[in-house]
């Protein structure tokens, strides 16, 4: 498990990070060129989003392959699993911390509105691929400790899941006090 610093909250805060972040958790190796691809966005583009990662200490070349030009660098995250457990003891982790999260509500947002406009999302049964809940609860911290537990369990079970073929489906989940 990676324990994130304040810097590295801070460089994931970019939209274009978070998606190279995300389409590497999601696939595994990938070049820039692949990323490119993927994202829908011009290669040349890509670098300097790679490299800050990779200076981060976030991503990590893990192999090269031949390209059609010259050898591709093969990039993987430095970990599966992040952390910003140590971060957020500071009040600059706090503040990454923050803008990595609307950085996730604000993605989370753009995919459900193009999934709505674009006409391929089912709102409903077991084919269902957009939905949005907000619920209000109170829980005492045996309730909590076991929510969370549940959270975690569904989205390592959702990631094992993950193939190669088949749509995409982002799930983000946020879960905070409410007084």
């Amino acid at each position: 498990m990676l324990e994130l610093s304040p810097a590295q909250l801070r460089v994931m805060a970019s939209a274009v990070r978070s998606q190279v972040i995300f389409a590497l958790a999601r696939d595994g190796q990938k070049s820039v060129r692949d990323l490119a691809i993927s994202l829908k966005r011009p290669a040349s583009g890509l670098y300097h989003h790679i490299d800050l990662l990779e200076r981060a200490g976030l991503v990590h070349v893990a192999a090269e392959r031949p390209g059609p030009r010259r050898p591709e660098k093969m990039y993987e995250l430095a970990s599966k699993q992040l952390t910003s457990r140590s971060a957020v003891k500071t009040k600059a982790g706090r503040d990454a911390l923050i803008k990595v999260g609307r950085r996730f509500m604000a993605s989370a947002a753009r995919s459900f509105k193009s999934a709505l406009e674009s006409g391929h999302a089912i709102t409903e049964g077991r084919a269902r691929n957009t939905a949005v809940q907000q619920i209000h609860i109170r829980l005492d911290s045996r309730a909590l400790a076991q929510l969370n537990t549940e959270i975690d369990t569904l989205l390592r079970r959702a990631q094992k899941r993950s193939a190669q073929e088949g749509k995409g489906i982002s799930v983000t989940i946020s879960l905070s006090p409410t007084d």
